[in-house]
């Protein structure tokens, strides 16, 4: 197991990763990585992430919800009560509101995309609780000119910004990007492009390496 890992999130909220097992490490990095830092044993963090096997208590279900992907389960232990990811009936994945926010995960590599699922609703409850926001969608600037463009999944917020970019906007944020006092930070630095893209905006094929 490795020593814990703290992310400073565009200075707005810190994050501690309790001694994550490799596989762990690696994901964060992977994603996060550009918000690593060394760490800082006085440093209070916002959001704290255990394995489940780090937790003090055991934590009793109270309630299972069906819900569209997933199933849930409503938790309680010594922190209070939780949200839970349910996986084999299990709790696998989870959240403890409060200050600091805490998440919980079972120590399989599989529950990955659920841990950081929960990391970002946990830098929105920290950064709300500052007056802040990690909003889900594109932002451009032009001048003294900011837009954000917001819509559900698929709904064409990445072609609305590409179609931007080639107008003379420049590139904030493509999916997600915090906004705390009247300021936009850059949360993910890439546009993730898919073949959709490239078919719906035939130009861009020009602009790309002609290996991809």
């Amino acid at each position: 197991r490795m020593s814990d890992i703290l992310l400073d999130v565009c200075g707005l909220a810190r994050v501690r990763v309790g001694s994550p097992s490799g596989w762990l490490a690696d994901a964060v990095e992977g994603r996060l990585g550009r918000f690593m830092i060394a760490d800082d044993a006085g440093a209070r963090a916002d959001i704290v992430i255990s394995g489940m096997s780090n937790a003090e208590e055991s934590f009793e279900t109270l309630c299972v919800l069906p819900g569209p992907q997933h199933r849930l389960g409503c938790v309680v232990g010594r922190r209070g009560r939780g949200v839970f990811l349910l996986h084999r009936e299990r709790p696998d994945v989870g959240i403890f509101p409060g200050a600091p926010v805490e998440i919980f995960y079972e120590e399989r590599p599989g529950a990955w995309r659920r841990i950081y699922a929960m990391i970002l609703f946990a830098l929105d409850l920290a950064l709300r609780s500052k007056s802040g926001l990690l909003f889900h969608g594109a932002c451009l600037a032009r001048g003294d000119r900011t837009a954000l463009v917001g819509g559900q999944r698929a709904s064409g917020k990445t072609l609305l910004a590409l179609s931007l970019l080639r107008r003379g906007w420049g590139y904030v944020a493509d999916d997600k990007l915090l906004l705390h006092g009247g300021e936009a930070h850059l949360f993910e630095p890439e546009i993730l492009l898919r073949d959709h893209h490239v078919r719906k905006l035939p130009w861009l094929r020009d602009a790309l390496p002609p290996d991809i």
